[in-house]
Formats: structure tokens, sequence, C-alpha cells
């Protein structure tokens, strides 16, 4: 019987370390839904871009503002938290600023139109060109 403890708290030892070690690794599941929504700006920001670069095609200038972008039947994305806009600034006729606030730093650098989408912690922005026709 007693090697049949010994046996079981090794067992529970065993159990315990990889939990831990996976937690410590993948972070713990509220940290994952951070990051999960933080996805979801990068996404959206991608998106807006998109779209910004659709109304300069048609209007041969940036929009004066975010919703002006907007084309029936497309909803501007807001943030999926506050549901507040993603931050929209007008550098020159051929670059603007796209701002989200995110909840964790980006631990790996997404790659997006030739472009790395990586953020830290807090407001982060990207700056884009657009070609004008």
């Amino acid at each position: 019987m007693r090697s049949g403890a010994v046996l079981l708290a090794a067992f529970i030892a065993v159990v315990a370390a990889s939990v831990v070690v996976g937690l410590f690794l993948i972070g713990s599941p509220g940290e994952q839904r951070l990051r999960r929504l933080d996805d979801a700006r990068v996404t959206d920001l991608q998106n807006l871009s998109g779209e910004i670069a659709a109304y300069v095609r048609t209007h041969h200038a940036l929009p004066p503002t975010v919703e002006a972008a907007s084309r029936p039947g497309y909803a501007i994305p807001r943030d999926p938290v506050s549901r507040q806009p993603y931050g929209y600034d007008v550098i020159d006729a051929t670059h603007y600023r796209l701002c989200a606030v995110f909840q964790t730093a980006a631990a790996d650098v997404a790659v997006y139109e030739g472009r790395e989408a990586h953020h830290g912690k807090g407001q982060t922005c990207f700056t884009y060109e657009v070609k004008l026709p």
C-alpha cells in the first residue's frame, strides 16, 4: 500500500507541474481572452484599411472621417470591448493613421499587405500610405 501512495503522490506532482508549465507557456484563460480581443482589433484595423483604400480608389482622396469610408452594408468596426470607434487621423494627402488601445503586447508580429502589425500594450497607432490614382 505504501508504494501505491508514493506513486499517487508522484502522479499528482507531475500533473500539477504540467498545469503550471502549461499556464506559463500559453497564459491563463483570462490572458488568452485578452489576446483574442487584441487579434480582433488588429483584424478590424486591417479591414478599415481596406475600406479606406476602396474609398481612395473611388474618390481619389482620403476620407475626411473613417465613417465616410463606409460603403452600404458595411458597418465600421468598433473596439470589441469599449464599443468606441478606432482612432483615425489624416496626416497628409497620402498618409493616415489608425489607432487602437491594446490590452496585451503582441508576442508575435502579424504581417498584413507586407506591413508588420506589432503592437505594445496601450494605445498603438499604425501609419498607412495610399497611392492616389
